[in-house]
């Protein structure tokens, strides 16, 4: 048999890990809920880390376990880049984070 040439065919342009990579997760989607490996691209600090400051109770926001997953509320994050503050529960927001929440 002879070896097809492959000039002709037209290559992947993008592949899933080209997407992932060039994904920056954005904090003005419309889902309420984030995952803590989104929550900790937005922080700037690897996933492991967000989880290793979960476990120790030093993660800026709460965390919220859902199944197996953990989940942070979008306005409890907006709350912390706007304050720069740990937020706590009961969580207060303010006017401009309850159109987010909800």
């Amino acid at each position: 048999m002879a070896k097809q040439s492959t000039k002709n065919k037209p290559t992947a342009q993008n592949t899933v890990a080209d997407v992932r990579e060039n994904e920056t997760p954005s904090i003005d989607n419309e889902s309420a809920m984030i995952s803590l490996s989104e929550a900790a691209a937005l922080l700037g600090i690897h996933r492991t880390t967000a989880w290793k400051l979960n476990e120790r109770g030093e993660f800026p926001v709460p965390i919220l376990k859902l199944g197996g997953s953990r989940r942070v509320v979008r306005a409890h994050l907006q709350r912390y880049f706007e304050t720069g503050e740990k937020v706590t529960l009961p969580f207060k927001p303010t006017s401009d984070s309850t159109s987010i929440a909800r």
